[in-house]
């Protein structure tokens, strides 16, 4: 029976990340709310070679609420409905190993499930990532409205949740996870179909940093890949086109002046995809015709001049306190 089920179902997918999913299982375990019937706490492990393993098995010696497998391989992305499919809650919250809950984010997002139960709208986790929008909860009616508020948030896992029920009508459950999104593109198509969607634009998490951070091709899975899912939607007429040049030109504005800014300044801290060694280029030539693109330019040298301000500063204070 579902009244037997967890309501809240916080999934990770991990892999060899065993310090930063330590911090994480200790910001979640530490509030009050965990310590009850109506969450769940699932852990899939993409064959991690270091002591992940060891880590989580630490915590259900104390917690009978938190789940553990282990993949007998890495299925890159297809962790991600691996790690669903082995939850047991009503709704089931994606989640990286990177994060960091604070303090009332369990009883937030509790709290939010249990007011629309009944209907289950979309439940979007926005974690005040799009600073321009300054309330608190959105409500959407159509695709185009909640597309507009997300844009590229929407490729960011820790944003992603699911109802059990949405989750059981995808018939290829791994479907997407070749591009790198699949939760974009589940998200994308229940939207099209429930329409009504609320955004939560409440603070709930932070990120840890990670050395040596996995890319897959920046511009292939953003541009190429997260563009493509646009334009179906596009052609499909669900998705106009006045949105679509808005999420265009958010995209390079907002996400690739940074992500070009650490590529060329902090290379040495991610492990880069060989496609990416003509970054600049690629977005350069995608982008280049269109009006805007000078705005980008000048973004993206006052960025590098920013980090390269920070970068001075830190290595001014190492030597302060050496």
């Amino acid at each position: 029976m579902e009244d037997k089920k967890p309501l809240l179902s916080i999934c990770i997918p991990t892999y060899n990340r065993a310090e930063c999913l330590d911090k994480c299982i200790a910001s979640i375990v530490s509030q009050v709310e965990f310590n009850s019937k109506n969450i769940e706490l699932v852990i899939s492990d993409n064959a991690s070679t270091d002591n992940t393993e060891e880590i989580v098995k630490k915590y259900q010696k104390k917690y009978q609420n938190i789940f553990y497998s282990k993949n007998e391989k890495n299925n890159t992305d297809k962790n991600f409905p691996t790690v669903i499919g082995k939850a047991h809650g009503i709704f089931r919250k994606l989640c990286n190993d990177t994060l960091i809950f604070s303090n009332g984010s369990i009883k937030h997002i509790l709290k939010i499930i249990n007011e629309n139960l009944k209907k289950r709208p979309v439940l979007f986790f926005m974690n005040h990532n799009n600073k321009k929008r300054w309330k608190k909860f959105y409500t959407t009616d159509c695709f185009d409205a909640f597309v507009k508020i997300i844009s590229f948030h929407s490729t960011w896992i820790g944003c992603f949740g699911i109802w059990e029920d949405d989750f059981e009508k995808i018939e290829n459950k791994v479907d997407g996870c070749e591009l790198h999104l699949w939760q974009t593109k589940v998200l994308f198509e229940i939207v099209e179909r429930k329409k009504t969607t609320i955004v939560d634009n409440v603070r709930l998490f932070s990120t840890q940093e990670v050395q040596k951070k996995i890319d897959y091709g920046q511009y292939q899975v953003f541009y190429e890949n997260y563009l493509g899912l646009y334009q179906q939607y596009l052609a499909l007429r669900v998705l106009s086109k006045n949105v679509f040049e808005y999420i265009k030109k958010h995209l390079l504005l907002d996400f690739f002046s940074v992500s070009i800014a650490n590529f060329y300044l902090y290379h040495d801290k991610y492990d880069y995809s060989s496609e990416n060694d003509d970054y600049r280029k690629l977005i350069s030539n995608a982008y280049h015709h269109e009006m805007y693109y000078w705005y980008y330019c000048l973004k993206l040298r006052f960025r590098i001049i920013i980090l390269n301000i920070k970068n001075l500063k830190n290595i001014e204070t190492s030597k302060d306190n050496s």
